[in-house]
């Protein structure tokens, strides 16, 4: 029989990178989903921002089709205008000492409206921070395989 035991390690100060933050969904409405997030423990570091990606449900995370960087003060975000489908959201928080893994993964399906979307190739939707101090809105073209 053989005599198990429990080890902590822990890390040297200063090496903490941040918690995943917790994303939820405010709204989902025709072709809009509107997020917030809370973050988790900030590490050995201030959090300095949080990034988030998105994907349609059906490709690998390395095929990720947006990657938006938003402020360490911002809490939530709307992204508009996005083909009718089902996809999947995290985020990540950073800090000066690294990246958290990521959050819990959304998955959102956009249903079809009576709104017609151009036939291209192309996608175009934008995403916008509710909170941001500046009124900046980040238009982002993408091109859908």
């Amino acid at each position: 029989m053989s005599n198990a035991s429990n080890v902590l390690t822990l890390a040297p100060n200063g090496t903490v990178p941040p918690d995943p933050p917790v994303i939820g969904i405010e709204d989902v409405t025709n072709n809009k989903i509107s997020l917030f997030w809370t973050p988790g423990f900030e590490g050995d570091s201030p959090i300095t921002g949080f990034y988030l990606e998105f994907k349609e449900a059906n490709a690998s995370w390395d095929y990720t089709e947006t990657v938006v960087d938003f402020y360490a003060n911002e809490t939530e975000a709307t992204i508009i205008e996005i083909n009718p489908s089902t996809y999947n959201i995290r985020m990540f928080a950073k800090n000066s000492l690294g990246t958290s893994n990521a959050s819990n993964v959304l998955t959102v399906t956009i249903q079809e409206t009576a709104v017609n979307f151009a036939s291209s190739s192309y996608c175009y939707f934008s995403i916008y921070a509710l909170n941001a101090e500046w009124k900046l809105m980040l238009l982002l073209f993408v091109y859908l395989l």
